[in-house]
């Protein structure tokens, strides 16, 4: 078996592992039923956020803006129509179905928040955003199968198309790198899967009063990386460079990533030197083991 047979499977098995990491994860705050004040609290006292002078689940229901251009007339009375035209509207993105009723699930528990699309990749995500309103997105970093690519070439088409939409990134990432990267694109929540789901329903809260959320576990890594980014004197891999060794280490051959990415060869396979040396990696062994203990795939 070649050596990209070998990467794949492990990509196979790490996707899998992360989406029922994630289910369970659903299933045990399902039974804990995390309560709205608690997430309020939460929100407050997460690090990384700046607190505005009124948060948003705090303000006075009567001064609350009704998100989007929405109408607050309905069949079922005036008062069904202005918690409607209050809820925040969600499009969640993410290629495991599981996962994406997960979320569903959870954030559905508040009444001020409504799923109103879902997506599997990249293209339905897009074709959804054409068609549905909303007032913030959550997807996933790595969702393969889609012309329009994933990761950060995906989070460009968002911020070039839905500038006005804050974006939530709901990811197994653990790189700094990649996780400053995606900041970079505009990205407004970083939201690890690994941490309890109260998180979306609180960096939904967040972002859509235009502040930053970043999940504990992630501001942990910021920290614990920020020594070494500050003193290091090799510039961290580019973007480009980074969705090259991303691909790579997902399965795909230098001659395959060319042609997904409409580059030469030779082109790639300068990105994924860069990337490499970088990293400090010298093997592709070593690309893999990189990018499982970093949660890249």
């Amino acid at each position: 078996m070649d050596s990209s047979c070998q990467i794949a499977g492990l990509a196979d098995v790490r996707q899998s592992h992360s989406a029922g990491l994630f289910v369970m994860k659903c299933l045990e705050d399902a039974i804990s039923k995390v309560s709205d004040a608690a997430g309020r609290d939460a929100v407050q006292a997460s690090q990384g956020l700046e607190a505005p002078d009124q948060a948003y689940d705090k303000a006075d229901p009567g001064t609350v803006p009704a998100y989007g251009s929405r109408s607050a007339t309905s069949t079922h009375g005036p008062l069904h129509a202005r918690e409607e035209a209050l809820q925040i509207r969600v499009i969640v993105a993410d290629d495991h179905p599981v996962v994406l009723a997960g979320i569903q699930a959870v954030l559905e528990r508040s009444p001020d928040i409504k799923v109103v699309g879902e997506a599997h990749n990249g293209d339905q995500l897009l074709d959804m955003l054409s068609r549905t309103s909303c007032d913030v997105i959550i997807t996933d970093f790595s969702m393969p199968g889609s012309r329009h690519g994933d990761g950060l070439p995906l989070l460009s088409v968002l911020a070039s198309r839905y500038s006005g939409i804050p974006v939530i990134v709901h990811t197994m990432v653990y790189n700094v790198g990649v996780l400053r990267t995606v900041l970079d694109q505009g990205v407004l929540g970083l939201a690890d899967k690994r941490s309890t789901m109260s998180d979306l329903v609180m960096a939904v809260r967040a972002v859509v009063a235009r502040r930053r959320f970043i999940s504990a576990s992630l501001l942990r890594k910021f920290e614990q990386s920020e020594m070494v980014v500050n003193s290091d004197q090799v510039s961290p891999p580019s973007p480009r460079e980074m969705e090259v060794f991303r691909l790579y280490v997902g399965g795909l051959s230098v001659s395959q990533i060319a042609e997904r990415l409409n580059r030469s060869v030779k082109t790639v396979s300068t990105q994924k030197r860069q990337a490499m040396r970088k990293l400090g990696l010298v093997h592709d062994r070593d690309m893999v083991a990189y990018a499982r203990e970093h949660g890249i795939i």
